[in-house]
């Protein structure tokens, strides 16, 4: 999840607010100086939190963003990532972010952060430290969860990603397959194009150089299919259980099976209550097996944990 530099976070400034914010300078622990702008509330009410950016580092619009948290109470930091190789922002868009992301370290990006946490702590009183990342700093958000020394409240990310040494396998959606879609049905002259799309391992698209992608599969690490399974958690998975993912894989792309038709959808009691939607009791099997669910009752209406899914605290 990234932004354009020069866009606005989608949250009004309040009307009226006393809150203050101020560009830094922050010391890192192995010499880095970094950029940082650091939004105060109101009233100290013990909370902070640091905001990590996308790839183009800090911008106006996390500046803006780090605001609207204090409006609500929470003193917010927003750190740069650049402070090692480039000079620090305002920058214009011929600053090459990607290129400098690349020479980011995970030793550099730790040392960044002691820093803004030390910031909020010793400014402003903050007790109840948590973090939120987009895109490149999602990622970084989530690995700060592994970091007990930081004592973190809560760490949040927005689609950040991990590798194999964190996550042994997952299931992402190459979101360009269905704008290719929606952009296809407008050029066969679809006035209003189907919108509301849930599309399966079955829907391809074909890149420039030939290659046929699905739109969604088991990625991780740049892999696909089983190689993306993490090598550290491969050894402890049975091998009837790697061929059966390698079976189901090629059934679903063939269009051959479903899962979400394939089997019954019955509720743990868990899950997020919607407007007229409640989350169904533990044990109501709200969808049979061998029904096919609309794209709309998915996209829309799936508001509960499946049963035997374990809920981390």
């Amino acid at each position: 999840m990234c932004s354009d530099p020069d866009s606005k976070p989608p949250i009004a400034p309040a009307v009226a607010t006393t809150v203050s914010g101020r560009h830094l300078r922050l010391n890192a622990s192995d010499g880095n100086e970094l950029a940082a702008f650091r939004a105060d509330a109101a009233d100290r009410g013990g909370a902070g939190i640091i905001v990590l950016p996308d790839y183009y580092g800090l911008t106006p619009f996390y500046e803006e963003l780090a605001l609207r948290f204090a409006e609500a109470g929470v003193d917010a930091l927003v750190i740069d990532y650049y402070g090692r190789s480039a000079t620090p922002p305002p920058r214009d868009s011929s600053f090459d972010h990607v290129a400098h992301a690349e020479q980011s370290t995970w030793a550099g990006l730790q040392a960044d952060v002691t820093a803004a946490a030390r910031e909020l702590r010793s400014a402003r009183g903050v007790t109840s430290l948590f973090s939120i990342g987009f895109c490149f700093g999602g990622r970084t958000s989530f690995l700060l969860g592994t970091l007990p020394e930081l004592g973190m409240s809560g760490v949040i990310g927005f689609y950040g990603w991990s590798d194999t040494d964190t996550v042994a396998v997952s299931f992402d959606t190459r979101w360009e397959v269905l704008y290719e879609q929606l952009v296809l049905d407008m050029l066969a002259g679809e006035q209003n194009p189907e919108t509301v799309l849930y599309l399966g391992m079955d829907s391809t698209m074909t890149l420039a150089d030939g290659t046929e992608v699905a739109t969604v599969d088991i990625m991780n690490d740049n892999k696909v299919g089983i190689e993306a399974i993490s090598p550290k958690a491969l050894p402890l998975i049975p091998q009837e259980i790697v061929d059966l993912v390698e079976q189901r894989r090629e059934q679903m792309m063939a269009g051959e099976w479903d899962p979400f038709t394939e089997h019954a959808f019955v509720s743990n009691g868990t899950g997020i209550e919607l407007e007229g939607i409640p989350v169904p009791a533990a044990g109501t099997e709200v969808k049979p097996a061998g029904e096919v669910p609309t794209a709309e009752w998915l996209l829309g209406k799936f508001n509960f944990d499946l049963e035997g899914t374990q809920i981390l605290e």
